[in-house]
């Protein structure tokens, strides 16, 4: 799981530090911590926000605040909804991406960068729960 995890995050986030601004370190954040809700991903979490401020010269750890922060209403909101469902993952990514372009200044396409990284987020964790769960 840990192994996949960060090959995951890996590919991720040399995607979104190259090539797109899309959040895609912060979908597969979301898919894994639905499918496997381990502690590990909030260092993981950490780990990648600092790699991603560093690589993009932002101010270092306003990214991993982001998605440890995120991670963390993820896991308050599990036991008042089933956050392993596909609804869940729409709804959290849209909010999720919605939010983290807003707060790195990306306003120029705002809702169809956030619908775009919907579906992205709904395909990694269709990916992740049938190809990589018992």
């Amino acid at each position: 799981m840990k192994t996949l995890s960060v090959i995951l995050l890996t590919i991720a986030f040399v995607l979104e530090s190259a090539l797109t601004t899309l959040p895609l370190v912060l979908l597969v954040l979301l898919a894994i911590m639905s499918l496997y809700k381990n502690n590990f991903v909030f260092i993981m979490a950490f780990v990648f926000g600092i790699l991603f401020d560093l690589i993009t010269l932002k101010t270092v750890g306003a990214t991993s605040i982001f998605f440890v922060s995120f991670i963390f209403l993820i896991l308050l909101y599990q036991s008042k909804f089933e956050i392993t469902t596909n609804i869940f993952i729409i709804v959290a990514s849209f909010l999720g991406s919605f939010c983290f372009l807003i707060i790195n200044g990306i306003t120029s396409n705002l809702i169809l960068e956030s619908i775009t990284s919907t579906f992205l987020g709904l395909l990694i964790f269709i990916f992740i729960k049938y190809f990589f769960l018992p």
